[in-house]
């Protein structure tokens, strides 16, 4: 939640709609998920729905978080 929380900063909807989406909707479920989990504990199907957000996490986020480290590098080189 602490690493996706930061692209509420860096993502923006004007410049880059796509990366903005997929980082909202990510950042919308893992709010649904931790209320939830708050709310029933942890069962089967909660822990099997935190599983697969950190699988997103790993397909979703991690990308635009690379494409974004390398776009700076390549600023700063320039």
């Amino acid at each position: 939640s602490t690493q996706a929380s930061q692209w509420e900063e860096k993502a923006n909807e004007q410049t880059d709609p796509h990366t903005y989406k997929m980082y909202k909707t990510y950042a919308n479920d893992l709010n649904n998920q931790a209320s939830n989990l708050a709310k029933e504990g942890l069962t089967p199907i909660s822990r099997k729905s935190m599983f697969s957000m950190r699988d997103r996490y790993a397909k979703e986020i991690l990308p635009i978080n690379e494409a974004w480290e390398k776009r700076k590098t390549e600023a700063a080189r320039q």
